[in-house]
């Protein structure tokens, strides 16, 4: 793998990504051995909110990131990030993205970083740990799904009626009309429960849609943030379920508590299947 993109400081933060994934792949590879009995690598105690798991991963990316990238600031899911907003550069780090997909050997979850800069995040990286395969894209870059053996450009589908959508849903405990409607008129129905995967395959045009329905909703921007600059840069966007554009925080502790609704979708016409 090789980094892709020519801003000096998002090709920095692909060579240091690149050795965060060989670290990355190695630690999965020795811990998912055994799956689903984990013993006492802390992946059992997923409901808590933070475990061994998310700790270390943590350390791994910033690690990586602090030796190439010194000068920049990094915010994560698992440390107590800053409350004001970033003067310069700064990563936004989700290390275990479906944490509890992990814990019970599901192959879905992922580990994600966005670089932030100004007003916007700029740079995008996810990294589909089951399958060693890296999606990212920087700003007016495109996006690109990578792995040892293949690089692809990577664009949205065009829009389509929803029986022949390909919906991921986050499950809801409550059965609305709406969610009722999409259930059992969509073409196809999954459920990974990994928000961040789910938005890179609508930009690998795997799939057509990703909603969470619920109310507040359940994704944030520490979630989210690196896989909607993918599928911005694949051709998609992420809107909220009145229609408008979902907004992203900057990094900070607002962004691991924004919990929000959430269509991601090719485009608002898509979109419109899932709107209120």
């Amino acid at each position: 793998m090789r980094s892709l993109f020519e801003v000096p400081i998002i090709a920095a933060a692909e060579e240091a990504l690149l050795l965060a994934r060989r670290d990355l792949r190695t630690f999965w590879a020795s811990t998912l051995v055994g799956l689903p009995d984990l013993g006492g690598v802390g992946l059992s105690d997923w409901r808590v909110g933070q475990t061994d798991v998310d700790l270390h991963c943590d350390e791994i990316i910033r690690n990586a990131l602090a030796k190439v990238l010194p000068e920049v600031e990094i915010v994560s899911e698992e440390s107590i990030p800053r409350t004001s907003r970033p003067t310069g550069f700064c990563f936004l780090i989700d290390p275990v993205d479906a944490t509890h997909n992990a814990s019970a050997g599901y192959p879905a979850f992922t580990s994600c970083v966005a670089l932030y800069d100004g007003d916007r995040y700029i740079f995008g990286w996810v990294y589909d740990i089951g399958r060693d395969v890296i999606y990212s894209a920087a700003s007016k870059q495109g996006a690109y799904l990578q792995s040892s053996i293949m690089l692809k450009r990577l664009r949205v589908k065009a829009d389509a009626p929803l029986e022949r959508m390909a919906v991921s849903v986050l499950r809801t405990r409550v059965l609305t009309g709406r969610m009722t409607r999409i259930i059992s008129e969509s073409g196809k129905l999954r459920i990974s429960s990994c928000s961040s995967l789910d938005m890179c395959l609508i930009a690998a045009g795997t799939l057509d849609a990703f909603v969470d329905l619920n109310e507040p909703g359940h994704e944030r921007t520490c979630d989210i943030a690196a896989a909607s600059v993918i599928l911005q840069e694949a051709g998609g966007n992420i809107f909220t379920t009145m229609g408008s554009q979902r907004q992203l925080l900057p990094p900070g502790l607002e962004a691991v508590h924004d919990y929000q609704s959430l269509i991601a979708a090719p485009s608002l016409v898509g979109a419109s299947n899932f709107i209120l």
